[in-house]
């Protein structure tokens, strides 16, 4: 009904009832079903209102949009189209959303999509979304079809309908889908091809193979002519015949016109010579595009004009780039499709590869192809994958290098040893860590080290580095001091550096002397920076004093700069005198040597306060002298009061946090070994530690960590004490007491808090979970046995080891009291009697650490559950028997 027309008394009925709608009254709720059944096509336009009029209740539009789906009418996809444009409740919303899904027809299809368009907040549109989801592959081929060839109009339409094609499109969709590749737009003829790939039909496939033949033809063609037309540009006017008939007689089946092409060749060189009768009856005979087009330059030479090169390619610039571009788009999905079909079996190797191998050696084609062609190669197709490394197309060796990387097959080592020489840095680093991950990639790396090659050394260094083999390290520092050449031994003293093999950093200290060439010692010195070690920032001090070289000094102060990055690792006070010295040498120079050194200066960090003024008192006298200089370089003022500023900022932090280690010595002071409240003291002390603002100096680090060895190794250290050590050295950091919390992690009992306590500190110092599983060494050893003859089979069988021996417990305990041992081989009694309690006072005193019960006496198996026991053999026994148990 028109809104023009008179309302029925129904319609009447109806807008007075929803001026007064109460959604809580069951009557109104039949009413309005009621009258809605009668009237539903006049009352549409109205609840239409309604739905987007602001003073309607949310009650009565929740009952109008459930009414679509009570009340089917075609007129009910306009009425949600508006509402949804305009309604702001989620809730509301997704009703809506979900009234035109049940509908489900094309026209809600899209009014969802307008809807999708129209609202961006991202609430509505992931609502929107799923329905679309849902809805959207319901639709025929034709809904999808039709947005598909929208191509570059609405690219995200375009692809998203291909998506829905690639799921509902059939064979009998094929001719369609054929048409479409022919359009002149690049995405729509793309698209179309990728949804013939999905159909995986033997038919399908044949028109790939057909379309891709086509196109690759008429991309070798271009590319034949462009660079035919790129030699006749640079020829000289004179030499220009002479590369157009080379170009003819280089075409197959040209020997058959040799003749015609030698007579007009003569004809052109002859000054009255005529050769365009000559060309003329010569071009009904040439077949092909090339050849006409080469005679028609040879018409123009015949005549006397120089060549017109868009006889070659008559087309404008653009229209070529277009066209390439869509020859480039179709090959790559028809390639793409094929690779596909191969790979699933759908059409046979053999087939697919020469036609795509034909493009690959044409240098034809986008990403698209180069990935195809690699996809169904083989590992061991060694020719292909020749040309892969051959190709003049860096893009394709790249994607080459990452698909066959990841199938880790060892059968492409040789590849990637290949791979590894790309002249692109990127490809070539690419191809080093895809060998890298490879089985026997080590094995390789280190033939090529020691081949002796200095290429082949140099590649080697190059796997070693990018793939961080750390266990290239021993190889590598044993190899420094018998390099020949000077080259080989800098890149093996830069790979120690890359790879932080810190076992090199004694050697390379070493080599760090006068005698050697200012690039090498140079480049040992950037190693030892590059180990990021203290160890190494202080030897290279050191050393700078003995070199005295400036490039040195530099780097030996950026060095220690780096291994000191805040106040608690500050500066000692040996380090702070060398790195004076080597300012020394620094501002002796002068210039911008000054500058780099202050600027490397610029994050030290030390807890000497006088170290602080010197510095700035050096600073001072410089920036005094500099400033009677009226050309003083901006940039360098700018480094000096950056600098300056920087020192002023740390002397102010300084003085608070040397106060708040006052309180820590007052803690360890309070300490008393052995004390009842120790455990209690040592809770205080580590709380303390945990205040916001208190500093860990180095002297009061030193002073915790000789207190946790000292008490660790202390026999009366009870368990609570113990906890809190552990607590403590996992908080400090203390690298020292390493060794003494493995052995307590083997001396306790599994379970225990004192366990639990140790654990978690070996963690905190970087110890692994396969660490911390693995049995102590038994490095020290004592043999406790009345035979003579007895003890010596025993030490003989050890000579790996550290071994004492003693008659009985008076004689062990005095060697015991000099130095504890890992084990004690023993027998269960002496002639002082039974030795179970001797055992365990040696072990709570930490005079031993397991035992091996070596007896002739059965009556021990009441012994064997005890903690430091590791075992028991009955006497006679093979030596054998016990490098078994010790796990030799």
């Amino acid at each position: 009904m028109a809104r023009g027309e008179v309302k029925s008394a129904a319609m009447r009925d109806f807008e007075a009832l929803l001026n007064g709608f109460d959604e809580k009254d069951p009557n109104d709720l039949a009413m309005f079903n009621e009258l809605l059944g009668q009237i539903l096509e006049e009352a549409l336009p109205e609840l239409s209102d309604r739905m987007i009029r602001p003073s309607t209740s949310r009650g009565l539009k929740h009952l109008i949009l459930a009414s679509a789906s009570k009340f089917p009418h075609s007129d009910w996809t306009p009425l949600l189209n508006r509402a949804l444009m305009h309604e702001t409740d989620s809730g509301l919303f997704e009703e809506g959303c979900r009234a035109l899904v049940q509908t489900g027809g094309t026209r809600e299809t899209d009014a969802l999509r307008q809807i999708a368009w129209q609202r961006q907040e991202p609430d509505l549109q992931a609502i929107v979304s799923r329905k679309l989801i849902w809805l959207e592959a319901r639709q025929p081929f034709g809904y999808h079809f039709r947005d598909l060839l929208q191509g570059s109009k609405n690219p995200r339409a375009s692809a998203h309908a291909a998506q829905h094609l690639a799921v509902c499109a059939r064979l009998e969709n094929l001719e369609d889908l054929i048409g479409a590749c022919d359009n002149p737009d690049n995405l729509v003829s793309t698209n179309a091809l990728k949804v013939i790939a999905s159909l995986q039909n033997l038919e399908a496939g044949r028109f790939l193979v057909e379309r891709f033949n086509r196109t690759c033809d008429l991309m070798l063609m271009d590319a034949w002519l462009r660079s035919a037309q790129e030699q006749i540009k640079r020829a000289m006017p004179q030499a220009v015949k002479g590369v157009i008939l080379d170009l003819l007689r280089s075409r197959p089946g040209a020997e058959r016109h040799e003749t015609a092409l030698q007579e007009i060749d003569a004809a052109l060189d002859e000054p009255e010579g005529d050769a365009l009768p000559l060309i003329q009856r010569l071009l009904p005979q040439i077949e092909g595009v090339r050849e006409v087009r080469l005679v028609d330059c040879l018409a123009d030479l015949a005549i006397g004009h120089s060549v017109r090169i868009n006889n070659l390619i008559p087309e404008t610039l653009e229209e070529f780039r277009q066209r390439s571009q869509w020859q480039q788009a179709n090959l790559d999905a028809c390639a793409e499709g094929l690779a596909m079909y191969a790979r699933r079996g759908i059409m046979g190797k053999e087939i697919v590869l020469p036609l795509l191998q034909r493009a690959f050696e044409g240098n034809v084609g986008g990403d698209g192809l180069g990935i195809a062609f690699v996809e169904i190669l083989e590992n061991g197709d060694q020719a292909q994958l020749d040309l892969i490394l051959a190709s003049s197309n860096h893009r394709w060796r790249e994607e080459a290098i990452k698909i066959l990387g990841e199938r880790g097959s060892p059968e492409l080592l040789p590849f990637f040893i290949r791979a590894s020489a790309d002249p692109i840095v990127d490809n070539a680093q690419l191809a080093i860590r895809c060998l890298g991950k490879l089985p026997g990639a080590m094995d390789l790396a280190m033939e090529l080290f020691q081949s002796g090659r200095a290429d082949q050394i140099e590649r080697a260094l190059s796997i070693f580095s990018l793939n961080h083999m750390t266990e290239a390290g021993p190889v590598l520092v044993e190899f420094l001091s018998r390099a020949e050449r000077e080259d080989v031994l800098s890149g093996t003293v830069r790979c120690l550096g890359e790879l932080q093999f810190q076992p090199a950093i004694g050697p390379l200290l070493e080599m760090l002397r006068g005698g050697q060439s200012l690039r090498l010692l140079k480049t040992i010195a950037e190693t030892l920076v590059a180990c990021d070690s203290a160890e190494a920032a202080f030897g290279l001090l050191q050393k700078a004093q003995e070199v005295k070289n400036l490039e040195i000094h530099l780097l030996a102060i950026e060095g220690i700069a780096k291994t000191h990055p805040d106040f608690h690792q500050g500066l000692s006070s040996e380090e702070a005198f060398l790195l004076e010295r080597s300012l020394d040498a620094c501002f002796e120079e002068g210039g911008s040597t000054r500058v780099k050194a202050v600027s490397a200066l610029q994050d030290i960090w030390t807890i000497d306060d006088a170290w602080y003024e010197r510095f700035e008192s050096r600073l001072g006298k410089w920036v005094a002298e500099q400033k009677k200089r009226p050309t003083w370089d901006r940039d360098q003022q700018q480094v000096i009061t950056n600098v300056l500023r920087d020192l002023e900022r740390k002397r102010r932090a300084l003085g608070g946090l040397l106060s708040s280690g006052n309180r820590l010595r007052q803690k360890i002071m309070a300490y008393t070994p052995g004390a009842p409240d120790g455990a209690k003291v040592m809770h205080g002390l580590i709380e303390t530690l945990q205040e916001p603002g208190i500093f860990l100096g180095l002297d009061i680090r030193n002073e915790l960590t000789a207190l946790i060895g000292s008490e660790l190794e202390r026999s009366g250290t009870g368990e609570a004490v113990m906890e809190r050590l552990c607590e403590l050295s996992g908080q400090i950091q203390s690298a020292e007491a390493q060794g003494q919390l493995m052995e307590l992690l083997h001396r306790t009992s599994q379970g225990s808090s004192l366990h639990l306590a140790c654990v978690k500190a070996l963690i905190q110092l970087g110890c692994g979970a396969e660490s911390l599983n693995q049995p102590l060494p038994m490095r020290k050893v004592l043999v406790m046995d009345p035979s003579g003859f007895f003890r010596k089979r025993i030490i003989n069988a050890m000579q790996s080891r550290e071994v004492s021996e003693a008659q009985e417990r008076e004689e062990a305990e005095a060697i015991l009291r000099e130095s504890a041992v890992d084990l004690l081989i023993s027998e269960v009694s002496d002639t002082k009697g039974d030795l179970q309690e001797w055992f365990a006072s040696m072990w709570r005193h930490r005079r031993i650490r397991q035992v091996i019960l070596s007896t002739t006496s059965r009556e021990y198996l009441d012994l064997l559950d005890q903690p430091w026991i590791m075992g028991a053999l009955l006497k006679p026994y093979p030596v054998e028997d016990l490098l078994a148990l010790l796990g030799e």
